[in-house]
């Protein structure tokens, strides 16, 4: 049996096997990925997530974050997805890569077989997998844990369904086919981004209608079973995306949105066309990236969409859509996925786009460039179709036209680098590489070389007679000449880099709350005076970790404050009181830490002026130095007289900000009315008190004593989730100084209780039962058929 496997698919292996030893560092467990969104807003979510499971509780809030955030219903924790179950038997460091290579590992697979179910042969059809599976467009997604599974997962999507459809048109039982494609459904909702699904389901439905006969002959019957194993695939996950519609209700999404220019960020720039031929043009992703000015200003959010010589050669060689030459709907197919794609993705360079965002609801999206799905499944499709053309088809003609197309665009290109120099590095410089044209241009030359052979030897290989042998060969040049121009994408770091304690932990206590000015820069830029020693964005987490970002801090019981993250469903006054601290100086953000009950604040340079908080600690790291201040803590739960009520946020802040404002003894709550002012002696204690505090996760119950109508502040952020009672009524629950969760109090002895319902939780889990039984109705309705080759 594994002789005849090995002889029929054996010819993949060397590019599978070249596939492991790029990642296998990361299997190894020896690194970790680390860049941009990986350490910075997954990693602590996955932290915190590992940390309620292990306490026993449901992940619904995460109090490690910005005072306390949404968890399992925030799709960026990714807290339901099936691979999580190896947080509880593996090292977090190697689950949480994980996640990651063996999604790079199953993409090239899911393309194949969506090649496969569009008639490719086998040849053609790997190299469209790994087309898919090493463009630069797939490999950056190893930056962004929430999407790198739904991207995996897409063609494997389109093509259950297109399978199953084609089974249904053909008037034959589909047998497993809905159910399978619902399960995939089913787990993309959890993977992440619920803007992939769509894309998904939309590039499904155009392969499915153009490829399954669908389209030549209509039946409305025939979309019974997609319509049930649809709703079979909502009701699956509906434990996940249930309570993430109540939360993006409730958030600073759902409150404010992006707007319009929110919504067109991260548009594809058509200038960049020049990444095309030349990966990574623009710059590594490390400190020397300098194509900001192509992404408004800020980093792209996909570093790379190189597709890689091969691919281009085989693309063209595929034909235009117009023509009738073999496999012709395919490639009507594919073309029309990469002119959508590209159509979406243009964002704020298109018209119709630019429309689009001004309709209700269209600030709730953003992120055109993500459309880019569509092109790299057309173009997968494409290189599957120009591989059958090449190798099956023998269209010998067609594919060194394809070739001398592709290396003379190559080659033009490093020849106009070269001849016009001057010019050249003049255009670099005034896009601010900062000196580092004579760098840049012969990298550009180098690579554009590299591109015309790699052209070349796909002409040579394609002529070999056994297509197989081609396809194999074909498919490890693509693999190797791509992981090794594209390596920058998935760099790594050294776990044990990790292991030690942080420095700054030693000026922090467990269980302290703290700000790290460094993050989203709430106390300004960063310190300029780093002495890397390379570009490499590897040093930067290290510092991070040295001086206690969340990532680092959360692993040793820190909690933090006002760190909200990009995605917008953090609370909106959390993030209303962030946005603000940037504004301001350093004596109002002072005042704003110590009202929110900030133990600690991290921060790289000196505060201004000095004395506004007492210094712990110094932290050097790589020349700079990071200073650990202590503030005047308060308890996390506390019974206040004096009460201030502000008709709007600004009031609010003002009340705050007040130097005669003293957060021991007063609150501001929203409102209309005279300021309770409660005369006391010098040293004279409040009244009131809090007699006792018990806590557990999500759920705090409190006893207190109020001589005069108080109000009990909780310093954790105001969520719309919160419900309070007061001796087992229902009470409202309101903002106390702007962001904390805060209960009015009658005079008396009261048991109040506060907590997040499990209320959407509960529903959506039980659309799983229900889900099953329209999954087994999809098996039972029709009796099992012949399959079909």
């Amino acid at each position: 049996m594994m002789r005849s496997f090995l002889q029929r698919n054996g010819w993949m292996l060397p590019s599978i096997g070249l596939l492991t030893v790029a990642f296998w560092p990361l299997i190894s467990g020896a690194r970790t990925l680390f860049l941009r969104d990986v350490f910075n807003l997954h990693l602590p979510l996955k932290i915190a997530q590992v940390q309620s499971w292990a306490e026993g509780r449901l992940p619904l809030i995460d109090l490690s974050r910005a005072g306390g955030q949404p968890l399992l219903a925030n799709p960026n924790a990714v807290a339901l997805y099936p691979d999580n179950l190896l947080y509880a038997v593996a090292p977090l460091y190697w689950a949480f890569n994980a996640h990651f290579w063996l999604h790079a590992l199953l993409a090239p697979l899911a393309a194949y077989w969506l090649a496969r179910e569009a008639q490719l042969d086998r040849g053609p059809a790997w190299l469209a997998g790994v087309s898919y599976g090493v463009s630069g467009f797939f490999l950056s997604q190893l930056n962004f844990y929430n999407l790198v599974a739904g991207v995996a997962l897409a063609p494997a999507i389109v093509a259950a369904l297109l399978r199953a459809q084609r089974f249904e048109s053909a008037g034959e039982s589909p047998r497993y086919g809905w159910v399978v494609a619902s399960a995939l459904t089913a787990l993309l909702l959890f993977a992440g981004d619920p803007i992939v699904l769509v894309l998904t389901l939309v590039a499904a439905a155009v392969v499915a209608a153009a490829l399954s006969g669908w389209s030549d002959a209509p039946n409305v019957r025939s979309l019974v079973p997609i319509a049930v194993a649809m709703l079979a695939a909502a009701l699956l996950s509906a434990v996940q995306w249930v309570p993430f519609l109540e939360t993006l209700q409730l958030s600073f999404r759902g409150h404010q949105g992006y707007g319009a220019a929110g919504a067109l960020a991260a548009s594809w720039d058509p200038r960049t066309l020049i990444e095309w031929f030349v990966p990574l043009a623009f710059g590594h992703p490390n400190l020397g990236f300098w194509g900001q000015a192509f992404h408004g200003g800020d980093l792209p959010l996909f570093f790379s969409l190189y597709p890689g010589a091969l691919a281009l050669t085989l693309v063209l060689c595929s034909g235009l859509p117009g023509r009738e030459q073999g496999l012709p709907r395919v490639r009507c197919v594919g073309w029309l996925l990469v002119f959508a794609g590209l159509f979406v993705a243009l964002g704020s360079a298109n018209p119709v786009v630019r429309w689009a965002t001004q309709l209700p609801g269209s600030g709730l999206l953003r992120f055109p460039v993500k459309a880019w799905l569509w092109v790299a499944l057309g173009g997968s499709l494409l290189v599957g179709c120009g591989a059958q053309r090449a190798l099956v088809d023998r269209q010998l003609r067609d594919l060194a036209r394809a070739v001398g197309v592709v290396a003379l665009l190559f080659l033009a290109l490093a020849a106009g680098a070269l001849q016009f120099s001057a010019g050249f590095d003049g255009w670099l410089e005034a896009q601010g590489v900062g000196g580092r044209a004579p760098e840049i241009r012969p990298r550009w030359i180098g690579l554009s070389l590299l591109g015309a052979l790699i052209a070349g030897l796909v002409g040579c290989l394609a002529r070999w007679t056994r297509p197989r042998v081609a396809a194999s060969s074909l498919a490890a040049l693509h693999v190797a000449s791509q992981l090794l121009l594209l390596q920058p994408l998935f760099e790594s770091d050294a776990v044990d880099a990790y292991s030690e304690e942080p420095k700054a932990l030693a000026y922090t206590q467990a269980g302290e709350r703290l700000v790290q000015g460094g993050v989203f820069e709430l106390f300004g830029p960063h310190s300029a005076s780093v002495a890397f020693p390379s570009r490499s964005l590897r040093w930067v987490q290290r510092r991070g970790w040295e001086e206690l970002y969340p990532f680092a801090g959360i692993q040793f019981d820190r909690h933090y404050d006002l760190n909200v993250s990009p995605e917008g469903l953090d609370a909106f006054l959390t993030q209303m009181t962030a946005q603000a601290a940037r504004s301001w100086n350093d004596a109002r953000r002072i005042k704003l830490l110590q009202v929110l009950g900030v133990d600690a604040l991290i921060v790289d340079r000196p505060l201004e002026p000095e004395g506004l908080a007492s210094l712990r600690g110094e932290v050097e790291n790589f020349g700079a130095v990071a200073y650990v201040y202590g503030l005047d803590p308060l308890p996390e739960v506390q019974l206040l007289e004096e009460i201030v009520r502000a008709p709007h946020l600004n009031a609010s802040f003002e009340a705050l900000l007040n130097p005669a404002f003293d957060p021991r003894r007063a609150v501001v709550v929203p409102g209309a009315g005279a300021r309770v002012v409660v005369e006391r002696a010098e040293g004279e204690r409040p009244r009131g008190s809090v007699i006792d505090v018990r806590e557990s996760g999500d759920r705090l119950e409190a006893t207190v004593r109020a001589e005069a109508p108080s109000v009990l502040l909780v310093q954790r952020a105001h969520l719309g989730q919160y419900r309070a009672s007061l001796d087992g009524e229902p009470v409202p629950v309101v903002a106390g100084n702007v962001s904390r969760v805060a209960v009015e109090v009658p005079p008396g002895v009261h048991e109040i209780v506060l907590w997040v319902p499990r209320t959407t939780v509960a529903l959506g889990a039980a659309g799983l039962p229900l889900g099953a039984l329209l999954c087994l109705w999809l098996v039972r309705r029709t009796e099992p058929s012949r399959s079909v080759a």
